[in-house]
């Protein structure tokens, strides 16, 4: 499955310095648009996610791109498309960023799969 979103998730930085309030409405937003965006697909065994940032300004260093993946994996579990975010369901996380020409071709892309036995 792939899920696309026309936004960013936020970096380490960001959500270190967000109030817990503010988090919670982050989350709640990224929630949404991935129940939307995937629909009544479920996984309920162990999954490979892949997530792509096309961002247009600054890349993020490999601590904040992780890190960005926290918001996107609270949402997929809080909308139901994963049981849980813990090693026995996510079997890998590979988190990556591609470089778009201009800010409104910028885009989240998460990819899941089952993982192999």
């Amino acid at each position: 499955m792939t899920l696309t979103i026309d936004e960013l998730a936020p970096g380490m930085n960001v959500l270190m310095r967000m109030h817990f309030r503010t988090y919670g409405k982050v989350r709640d937003k990224w929630q949404l648009m991935l129940r939307a965006a995937a629909g009544t697909q479920r996984f309920t065994v162990p999954c490979d996610v892949w997530i792509v940032r096309h961002y247009a300004s600054q890349p993020l260093d490999p601590d904040n791109r992780y890190a960005s993946a926290k918001v996107i994996l609270d949402g997929l579990v809080r909308s139901g498309i994963l049981p849980n975010d813990n090693d026995k369901c996510i079997a890998s996380l590979k988190v990556e960023q591609f470089k778009v020409p201009t800010k409104n071709r910028e885009r989240t892309e998460i990819h899941i799969t089952e993982a192999a036995a």
